[in-house]
């Protein structure tokens, strides 16, 4: 944590609030404006997160039986 960094952020911590705000009021936008599509857009990422751990779990057994 301590390492010299080469770069900083411009205007840390206030570019990356400002980003989240916008992020935030954006998804507030879709789901005012699109309720359906949006929620359907949330189950998709919703059921990728399941599916992930699943990839983790039996993409490393697989890997580390090969070596």
């Amino acid at each position: 944590p301590d390492a010299p960094r080469p770069y900083r952020t411009f205007g840390y911590p206030i570019t990356p609030a400002i980003f989240l705000l916008a992020s935030l009021a954006m998804m507030g936008n879709a789901v005012m404006t699109d309720t359906e599509g949006t929620l359907v857009t949330f189950g998709v990422i919703g059921a990728g997160i399941p599916a992930y751990f699943l990839w983790e779990r039996f993409g490393r057994r697989r890997d580390g039986a090969a070596s």
